[in-house]
């Protein structure tokens, strides 16, 4: 197939190979050899034997559920395989050991940072193409290919295996330099070699009881962003992302969106975020082929490959292709007014087309539908990508102690600024928000979810455990939301981030720094305020590519942050914002400061998900922003 990603059947001619990548293995009928097949059997690799070359290899990988046992130092017990070893039914033998198949027993089994390896014949780097994953329990591998060097090959793409079931086209001889078979055999240790068809083995190893798992069980330690405080370790159990993928899967057939033949997705986000996994679940749950695209900054030449059907981003990347567009847009009044018209008239489907069919080659021409979750996606944006794309753009809430899973909107709706109704496997309540004006009769409060995504607890941490699940089941979320007139949900903000200004008013933090990053002069902005004082004031990391085009180009990025005028000018396009997007003025930053370093995991002011550790950024800005308001106070800039 042109992109690589269309199933492929194995011909008579390919050998075909398990792998263990585990530290401790043994196969069946091999038992106190096990020892001697190590990495000291393996010959050396040459350049001239380097798989890479070959352009017919394929590797599919899927999620088992129940798959295997969990232990205490694995992060998840799914097992993978490629997904023609339940369909293939050709002529292909394994041969068998005395009178047991070859297959590798997985108990005591351990894998470390094992990297699985996604071949594709679609151009796409090989040597990339690969995911770290940490302490996965129960490796299983299967490749075909048309050279007969097995060894050599898994050697050259996983130089974690330790063992390797020689698998032959019958009448083959196993390779004497083969680290399983050929070792074995040279060894005097097998007599004779029985060979057993494809399907005799599959039945064969039907026979054996196959390990289950309860659904209640742990299914992955996923560590919590930290927003507020210290990362916490949520334990999700199996029936937990079941229950999160199901609700999905349901909401995307209510809509009985039309979908191609053959489902793509392009993996981008961080798999230690609950969002990316619980889309990969569904994505395999559906049988849709996914490619791993290793840095975000690679994604529209993966995109242009991979061709998706179904895109899943965060509107981090929306803002940042949003923003390339209207940059190149206001270069022309000609485009500008074309642009500004086919989003004006939405009935004007074929402008659209023609205006806007440069940014659906952006996510490779073929998508059918997409969903932005884990942090609000302002009206603006959703907006032009709904016109642009003109597919359904669903907005998705949830946290990783929900297993991801809350509320979407539905694909149909075309309203902004909710994140829709709850999906069909929850239940959600609003409960009162004590020392705010936050009260359920009024359809505002703290977001309460149920249902059977929900997580076990912290690992190691009942009391925290027991503070944020009720003994009716309920997670407190910590997020305060509003039901609007149509039963949609709107998050306003965090709990713990709201604070009160001497005027009595509450500020959601969060809510406004949404407004003030659409600043093109705005690289990441801290909002704050102190009870004392009746506005908020922030710190401002200006974008320095923008910066050096627009502002000053020469001199250290720490002086160009010194100066004054800079700080006037943003501040000047901060109050423009806050009267575009109807801000109160309490609302209006009164003052800035001008920081120069961006926040980051590495200064610990950003967590795992790039979301700002508040804590620690009013802890280090402390001081920061009380003379903020000390210098308001000595001028007429005050918005009140």
């Amino acid at each position: 197939m042109k992109d690589g990603l269309a199933p492929m059947e194995a011909p008579p001619s390919t050998i075909i190979a398990y792998a263990c990548a585990a530290d401790s293995v043994s196969a069946a009928g091999v038992g106190k050899q096990r020892n001697k097949i190590t990495t000291s059997t393996v010959p050396a690799i040459t350049t001239t034997q380097n798989p890479y070359a070959c352009g017919n290899m394929t590797y599919r990988v899927g999620y088992d559920l129940y798959g295997g046992d969990i232990t205490s130092n694995t992060v998840a017990n799914y097992t993978l395989c490629c997904s023609w070893c339940q369909s293939y039914s050709g002529c292909v033998a394994f041969p068998r050991l005395s009178v047991q198949p070859i297959r590798v027993s997985f108990k005591n089994a351990h894998a470390s940072k094992t990297r699985i390896q996604r071949l594709y014949d679609d151009g796409i780097d090989l040597k990339q193409q690969s995911v770290e994953i940490n302490a996965l329990e129960r490796i299983r591998r299967c490749t075909f290919y048309k050279d007969v060097d097995i060894w050599t090959f898994y050697k050259t793409l996983c130089p974690n295996v330790r063992t390797l079931g020689d698998v032959l086209e019958e009448g083959c001889v196993a390779s004497k330099d083969g680290p399983c078979l050929g070792h074995l055999q040279s060894s005097g240790s097998v007599k004779s070699v029985e060979w057993l068809s494809y399907s005799m083995t599959m039945k064969a190893n039907d026979l054996c009881s196959r390990p289950t798992i309860d659904p209640h069980s742990i299914a992955t330690f996923i560590m919590t962003s930290g927003t507020t405080g210290d990362p916490k370790i949520a334990m999700v159990s199996h029936d937990n992302l079941l229950a999160t993928a199901k609700g999905n899967i349901m909401r995307l057939e209510q809509a009985n969106i039309k979908q191609p033949l053959t489902l793509r997705h392009c993996s981008f986000l961080p798999m230690t975020h609950i969002y990316e996994r619980f889309i990969l679940l569904g994505a395999f749950l559906r049988g849709t082929q996914v490619v791993f695209c290793p840095t975000p900054e690679q994604l529209v030449n993966y995109f242009a490959i991979v061709k998706p059907t179904q895109v899943s981003v965060v509107p981090r990347v929306l803002n940042k292709v949003y923003d390339m567009v209207m940059a190149e847009v206001n270069k022309s009044k000609v485009k500008r007014f074309l642009v500004q018209q086919a989003l004006d008239s939405e009935e004007s489907w074929f402008l659209s087309r023609l205006v806007f069919r440069r940014v659906k080659k952006l996510f490779g021409g073929e998508v059918q539908a997409m969903i932005t979750a884990a942090s609000p996606i302002t009206s603006d944006v959703m907006h032009f990508f709904r016109i642009a794309l003109d597919i359904p753009i669903m907005e998705g809430y949830g946290q990783t102690e929900s297993a991801g899973a809350g509320t979407s909107t539905h694909p149909v709706d075309i309203s902004y600024g909710t994140v829709g109704s709850p999906l069909p496997t929850v239940e959600i309540k609003l409960i009162d928000v004590p020392g705010t004006n936050y009260r359920s009769e009024i359809n505002q409060g703290e977001v309460c979810i149920r249902g059977p995504n929900i997580f076990k607890g912290y690992y190691s941490d009942e009391t925290k455990t027991r503070e944020i699940i009720d003994k009716d089941g309920w997670l407190h979320t910590g997020d305060v939301g509003e039901w609007t007139n149509n039963g949609a949900l709107r998050i306003i903000d965090r709990t713990k981030h709201i604070f009160k200004l001497s005027n009595g008013k509450y500020i959601a933090p969060e809510r406004l720094e949404d407004v003030y990053i659409r600043s093109r002069w705005v690289a990441q902005i801290f909002v704050d305020g102190v009870s004392s004082q009746s506005t908020v004031v922030a710190v401002v990391i200006p974008d320095e590519e923008y910066v050096r085009n627009n502002f000053e180009s020469t001199g250290t990025f720490v002086d160009v942050c010194n100066k004054n005028k800079l700080k006037q000018i943003i501040l000047t396009d901060l109050i423009r914002l806050a009267k575009e997007y109807q801000l109160k003025p309490y609302e209006t930053v009164s003052n800035i400061h001008i920081h120069h370093e961006l926040f980051s995991q590495a200064n610990e002011l950003l967590t795992v998900t790039l979301k700002t550790r508040r804590a620690n950024a009013r802890k280090k800005f402390q001081t920061i922003i009380n003379s903020l308001y000390h210098e308001d106070q000595m001028t007429t800039n005050n918005p009140m």
